[in-house]
């Protein structure tokens, strides 16, 4: 699964025991349905967010750019410079997402389902919006973070603005 380029996301809730933000990096995320809007996210089980994230009943995604790859790295527990700020998060509909990031989403959690030693949350998006949308993306690709060059330059296609269905 190495070889299959993802982008990187961090996920995040409010923790119900101490009111404060956590997040995980995460890039094992997907759109699943366009009606109603749902993703989904799978946690380790074993991860602090996951018992966080069940409490919570609500979750936030940042799409990360490019520039975020400290952030990244803070979320998945890798070291990062002693310099490095700390993280900012707004609350978008009560839920905390990442500030600058190259969009957010904020869920509700409509199921869970157990998969080995993860669970998959499914989410249905109650708000979301873009921050910083012309950003190069970060990527993830041979267990790194890389970064995306196009291919060819192109106008990117809108799929919401020319109410053309982006799953074909």
């Amino acid at each position: 699964m190495s070889l299959l380029a993802s982008g990187v996301a961090v996920i995040s809730v409010q923790d119900p025991e101490n009111g404060q933000p956590r997040g995980m990096t995460a890039n094992a995320l997907m759109s699943v349905s366009l009606h109603p809007p749902l993703i989904v996210v799978s946690v380790r089980q074993q991860a602090r967010l996951h018992a966080a994230l069940q409490a919570a009943g609500g979750y936030g995604v940042t799409v990360l750019g490019e520039a975020q790859q400290v952030q990244a790295r803070r979320f998945a527990g890798m070291p990062v410079a002693r310099h490095e700020s700390a993280p900012a998060f707004s609350h978008r509909s009560g839920i905390p997402v990442l500030d600058g990031g190259l969009a957010w989403i904020v869920t509700r959690v409509s199921a869970a389902y157990p998969a080995g030693d993860h669970t998959l949350f499914v989410g249905e998006i109650i708000d979301l919006g873009p921050d910083r949308p012309g950003d190069p993306p970060l990527a993830f690709h041979r267990s790194a973070f890389a970064r995306l060059t196009p291919a060819a330059p192109h106008a990117p296609l809108l799929a919401w603005e020319t109410g053309l269905d982006m799953w074909g």
